[in-house]
């Protein structure tokens, strides 16, 4: 029964997690957002998880997918819990 739960949680946190990697996303193309307060916090938080992707090639032209698979990542380990569990 408490594994139920702490499952729960593990995902809510994903989920919170993934919309703050979807906003840091949109703020990359508001250069005066993305500098203000919420940018430099939202940055704070997302930017160790992503640094864990530097080593991929991601970058294919101009753009960048590192939150893209960042993302992915994200939703296969919520699934991998859920199947294990």
């Amino acid at each position: 029964m408490i594994i139920y739960y702490i499952l729960n949680f593990v995902s809510i946190v994903i989920d919170v997690y993934t919309y703050v990697l979807l906003i840091y996303a949109f703020l990359s193309w508001l250069p005066s957002v993305n500098q203000s307060f919420i940018g430099r916090f939202i940055r704070k938080i997302v930017d160790p998880y992503l640094s864990l992707f530097d080593k991929i090639p991601t970058r294919f032209g101009i753009f960048d997918f590192k939150v893209f698979i960042g993302m992915i990542v994200l939703l296969i380990i919520k699934r991998f819990l859920f199947i294990i569990f």
